[in-house]
């Protein structure tokens, strides 16, 4: 089945149903207001729930903004992955997207990463299609792609060829110039040892020859290593930064963006992992005019759990079906994670801040939810 934009959100097989039945009645309205969601839904209604239902989704929020307003961003796995495919016998994608120049290099790239003979076979772990969400959505929504890495797939000394000749080169249609290649690969040449590139990211919404890319660094790195790439900025100023952002985060992801040279842009991705860590990333951008006090508050109510249970008449039929003949003794299950927080460092502008809210669906065995209804529920002693 194929969902259109005249097709109602009641069509559990379209994501904006999923969204809008599941997803959204658990997002705290002050991240993102039922204006905006109209909007998100708009910008999704064509796109089927199987293309990420198994994987998950993303919200990008700001944080200083007093409107409740986020992006959208979709994980697409190896299902996903088989959806989007050129060859896929079972066109779930209306054919205006089948046929716009962006989504067939999107379906070319997935076509390619599913090919065992492909170098992106191995590389690629998922990607996430990125899209900005406006009041007035375009007719074809327009997607970013960003592909993310198994675990050093790329390393200093060479053999990532494939990333611009072969995964940029599908996404953007045509070849990098050898100035943005050679950009590029100083970038990968120049990492510390122990450093890692997450993701890289082609801007095709945005209709941009920029390339992220995203590495994990530790923090005392990360400004030796934007010197040896020629990054030109006030290095004194964003070392402050980093140096304040180590102290309230577990570890630090640099986003840069490349093209002939490295840009002034930096972002820097946070990530957290006890509810005290947190705390204390929420109430320094608070404390810093980075983030409204009643964002930090619905951010720290934020994580949970959303399961099958709790809502049987709207979980969508593609999940009970899965849960029903594949997935038997197990529950359909989202978790909710705050995924991180990214300061947005420009030279000579002001910083921002956004949070990146996860929705991860897994399996949840029954025995396990039992066991946290008993617990929940035991009596307590004196």
């Amino acid at each position: 089945m194929v969902c259109d934009r005249t097709t109602p959100a009641t069509n559990d097989y379209c994501l904006s149903h999923t969204l809008s039945r599941i997803v959204a009645p658990n997002i705290p309205s002050a991240l993102i207001g039922s204006s905006d969601w109209n909007h998100i839904y708009q910008t999704v209604q064509s796109l089927p729930s199987q293309l990420t239902i198994t994987k998950g989704f993303g919200f990008e929020c700001p944080l200083q903004s007093s409107l409740p307003q986020a992006d959208i961003l979709l994980c697409i796995g190896e299902e996903g992955r088989g959806i989007l495919a050129e060859n896929n016998k079972i066109n779930l994608l209306p054919e205006t997207f089948q046929v716009h120049p962006i989504w067939q290099r999107v379906r070319n790239f997935c076509t390619q990463w599913a090919n065992p003979s492909s170098p992106l076979f191995d590389k690629i772990d998922h990607i996430w299609l990125e899209f900005d969400v406006n009041p007035e959505p375009a007719p074809i929504p327009l997607p970013s792609v960003f592909f993310d890495f198994f675990e050093y797939s790329i390393l200093p000394g060479g053999g990532y060829q494939w990333v611009s000749q072969t995964a940029l080169k599908l996404l953007l249609g045509r070849v990098l110039s050898p100035e943005v290649e050679q950009c590029l690969f100083n970038c990968f040449e120049s990492l510390p040892s122990g450093a890692d590139v997450f993701t890289i990211g082609a801007m095709l919404a945005r209709d941009s020859d920029v390339v992220r890319v995203c590495m994990g660094l530790a923090p005392a790195e990360i400004i030796p290593y934007l010197n040896r790439i020629g990054w030109q900025g006030d290095t004194d100023e964003l070392e402050a930064l980093v140096c304040e952002l180590a102290n309230v985060a577990s570890s630090l992801v640099i986003d840069l963006d490349v093209c002939q040279r490295v840009l002034p842009k930096v972002g820097l991705e946070c990530y957290v992992t006890t509810k005290t860590e947190t705390e204390q990333l929420l109430d320094y951008l608070v404390n810093k005019g980075l983030c409204l006090p009643e964002k930090r508050d619905r951010i720290l109510a934020y994580p949970g759990y959303i399961h099958q249970k709790q809502n049987p008449q709207q979980w969508p039929s593609y999940l009970k079906l899965q849960a029903s003949f594949l997935k038997r003794g197990y529950l359909s299950t989202f978790a909710k994670r705050l995924n991180h927080i990214k300061v947005v460092y420009q030279p000579d502008q002001d910083l921002i801040a956004k949070a990146y809210l996860a929705l991860w669906h897994h399996w949840l065995p029954y025995a396990k939810l039992d066991q946290q209804n008993k617990t929940q529920h035991a009596p307590h002693s004196a």
